[in-house]
């Protein structure tokens, strides 16, 4: 190295969740500043940092976070598994409301209405 540097800290931004630019440095002999880049993977998928979570022993919010996203699957899971209140986030929502028998026709209702801003594709 020309600089004479032992060390990258990789700033707040891009490069700081950049598991390969982490990888990168140490390959180079230099030390990254920073968590190791196995840490930078896991926070990178919320599914995985939950289980990291679980598995650490720290509380998490109960729900499923399989990779099956079959609706009958998940109204199996939502029923026998997570219980109610129910939250559900992301696409499948209308998908997994048609499953469900308690609440249907207020749930599909109250997202009608003009004043609730939600995301429609």
């Amino acid at each position: 190295m020309t600089t004479g540097s032992q060390g990258i800290h990789p700033g707040y931004g891009f490069l700081s969740e950049n598991s390969a630019f982490a990888t990168a440095v140490g390959e180079a002999g230099l030390t990254f500043i920073g968590p190791p880049s196995s840490a930078i993977l896991a926070m990178g998928s919320k599914s995985h940092s939950k289980t990291v979570m679980e598995n650490a022993g720290v509380p998490t919010t109960p729900g499923y976070h399989g990779k099956n996203q079959d609706p009958d699957y998940l109204k199996h899971e939502a029923v026998n598994n997570v219980g109610f209140p129910l939250l559900i986030k992301g696409t499948k929502l209308v998908r997994l409301f048609a499953f469900l028998q308690a609440g249907i026709h207020l749930i599909s209702s109250f997202f009608q209405r003009p004043w609730v801003a939600v995301g429609r594709e």
